[in-house]
């Protein structure tokens, strides 16, 4: 199997997923695909990105808060 045919297979795999979520949820697959390509990825992304920011940025105030604690004792 050819890395084109492998593509191919796992897309139509994942659209007769699609299609068959969207027939349990009673909506269309057009529906679905806008639900989860347009609102929810990105809304996902962004929800993880500041995640990853905020988490950073405590890092980074704890590293200050060693460095002038260091600072002052020594």
């Amino acid at each position: 199997m050819t890395k084109d045919e492998m593509m191919k297979s796992v897309f139509w795999y994942c659209v007769d997923i699609l299609n068959s979520v969207s027939s349990w949820l009673g909506v269309t697959y057009e529906e679905l695909n806008i639900w989860l390509f347009v609102v929810a990825h990105p809304a996902l992304t962004i929800f993880l990105l500041v995640l990853l920011w905020m988490q950073r940025s405590a890092h980074y105030r704890h590293l200050k808060f060693l460095m002038l604690k260091e600072a002052t004792s020594a």
